[in-house]
Order: structure tokens, then C-alpha cells, then sequence
């Protein structure tokens, strides 16, 4: 019975890795990512991964790995790819599309915002020269 439940537990353990997994592919796909940042994520993601697996293994079976428990998340894994993936990812885009749109639609407009506000910043200030110069000048003609 005992081993039943912690091949249950791992199984659902490699489900859940990889649902992160998922979760850090669609990051990718609607934020731009440098290469130096995609590894970074992929070592803090594995070394989360390890962690959690020891952790699993220690509190349920006293830190021994057992074939069973690397079989279960590998089977897992394989379900989770196999049935699950291709529906969440699809789902998933299929809801941070309008929100990506909506977020580029925001920031276009803080841009141009941003240059219309520089833009009439920079004309105050020529403006307030000339009238700082002119007003010297009619300091300097009436004395």
C-alpha cells in the first residue's frame, strides 16, 4: 500500500514538473527572452525540479530512490505530455493572445505618450528662452 501511494505521488510529481515546464515554454513564447536568460531559467527551473524530487523522496520514503519512484515520474511525465501538454499549451495561448495584443496596444501608447510629452517639453523650453532672451534685451535697450 505504501508503495502504491508514493508511485501515485510521483507520478504526480512528473505531471506537475512538467506543467511547469509548460508554464516557463509559454513565458518564452510571449516574452522575448535573450539566450542568457533562457539558460538562467533552465538552471533555476532544474535545480527547483531537484529540489523538489529530494524533498518528495526524503519526506515520503526517507531519501531512498527506488526504481519505482523514477519509473512513476517518468509515467508521469509521459502522460502529462502525451494527453495534457498540447491542450494547455493551446488553451493557454489561446487566452495570453488578447492579453499580449492588449499589453503591446499599452505600451505603444506609453511610447508615443512618452515622445509627445518630450516633445512639448522641449518646445516650452525653447520658448521660454526666446522670451527670457527678449526680455534681456529690452532690459539692456531701455537703460
Amino acid at each position: 500500500m505504501f508503495q502504491g501511494r508514493l508511485f501515485f505521488y510521483a507520478v504526480f510529481l512528473g505531471g506537475i514538473l512538467l506543467l511547469a515546464y509548460d508554464c516557463m515554454r509559454l513565458l518564452r513564447i510571449f516574452v522575448r527572452h535573450r539566450q542568457w536568460a533562457m539558460a538562467a531559467e533552465e538552471i533555476v527551473f532544474w535545480i527547483a525540479a531537484a529540489a523538489a524530487i529530494y524533498s518528495m523522496i526524503y519526506h515520503c520514503n526517507s531519501g531512498a530512490v527506488r526504481n519505482y519512484i523514477v519509473c512513476g515520474m517518468g509515467l508521469g511525465m509521459l502522460l502529462y505530455r502525451s494527453f495534457l501538454s498540447s491542450f494547455f499549451i493551446r488553451g493557454m495561448s489561446w487566452i495570453l493572445r488578447p492579453v499580449r495584443k492588449t499589453f503591446q496596444i499599452f505600451k505603444t501608447f506609453m511610447k508615443n505618450a512618452a515622445k509627445l510629452l518630450k516633445s512639448a517639453v522641449s518646445r516650452r523650453t525653447i520658448k521660454v528662452r526666446k522670451l527670457r532672451y527678449r526680455r534681456q534685451g529690452d532690459h539692456d535697450g531701455g537703460e
